[in-house]
């Protein structure tokens, strides 16, 4: 079974997948214009990505050989979570 049966068998007022789609590109403006400014959001940040990873992915890659800039990342990255989680929990996302 597709995600998309295992959704309208939980919420019957989204009875198709085009529906589906509708209702999350009706903030984009919906129909063509929803689709088109979606993947210019899409392809910008995926361009970006790229742009980004080229000029910094080398130096990230060889300080992950040093002990303790991987101790620090990840203890810098877990608080982010951990706070991120409280934050979350508190707004009831």
């Amino acid at each position: 079974m597709n995600p998309f049966s295992w959704l309208s068998a939980f919420n019957k007022t989204l009875d198709t997948p085009s529906e589906i789609m509708t209702k999350f590109l009706d903030d984009f403006g919906g129909g063509i214009i929803g689709i088109l400014t979606r993947s210019a959001i899409t392809t910008s940040g995926g361009i970006l990505a790229m742009f980004v990873w080229s000029n910094l992915g080398e130096k990230i890659k060889s300080r992950t050989d040093e002990p303790a800039f991987v101790k620090k990342a990840f203890t810098i990255l877990g608080s982010l979570l951990l706070i991120l989680a409280i934050l979350i929990s508190i707004r009831g996302f």
